[in-house]
């Protein structure tokens, strides 16, 4: 209130009240009860998404294995490879994001016809 008393013109009614002056702490744990169901909700979003991810991983390996690609004479086309359009309907597939993922740690290597093949990395790599 220092400033108050520079300027006794003005009372405590010129000076702008803070935010949470006149907010009761019911309003205030409201707030926080909803920023923490928020921060929640995104971590569980993630979880499954990492989940989901991890499934359709193992599921492109066990395909890979399946058909006997572990080289470039035996690399395989897989369908779901292609990227589908931006107006698909339906629940996301994971398994372009997972291949892309696979393709970058060198556990599946992709040959110059877009064929795909366990690379070494494979190896270590539990189902």
């Amino acid at each position: 209130m220092f400033f108050l008393e520079q300027h006794p013109e003005l009372n405590s009614e010129h000076i702008p009240r803070c935010l949470w002056r006149g907010a009761s702490i019911g309003d205030f744990m409201k707030i926080l009860m909803y920023v923490v169901i928020l921060i929640a909700a995104f971590v569980l979003v993630q979880i499954i998404v990492g989940w989901k991810t991890k499934r359709a991983c193992l599921t492109i390996i066990r395909d890979l294995r399946t058909r006997n690609a572990y080289d470039l004479e035996s690399a395989s086309a897989l369908p779901y490879a292609q990227k589908k359009s931006l107006l698909h309907f339906g629940a996301r597939d994971y398994k372009p994001q997972a291949l892309q993922q696979l393709v970058m740690q060198k556990i599946v290597c992709i040959t110059d016809d877009g064929k795909f093949y366990l690379g070494e990395n494979a190896q270590n790599v539990e189902l």
